[in-house]
């Protein structure tokens, strides 16, 4: 996964926060973060960042 330039973020964003807060429709930032010190949850907004190595399908089958 991609994560480039991160911020923290919130719940309920649909996309991430602008790099510069004076141009809300300039760059934003690649994805946010649950903690800007120690961060454990990366958030992309972009499926395009994200690359399988590996697809696995559970398929359910009822007896």
């Amino acid at each position: 996964v991609l994560v480039g330039r991160h911020t923290g973020g919130k719940s309920g964003l649909k996309r991430p926060p602008p790099l510069d807060e004076n141009n809300p429709f300039g760059k934003s930032y690649d994805s946010c973060v649950d903690d800007i010190f120690y961060p454990q949850v990366f958030v992309i907004f972009d499926s395009n960042q994200a690359y399988p190595e590996y697809v696995i399908e559970y398929n359910w089958h009822k007896d």
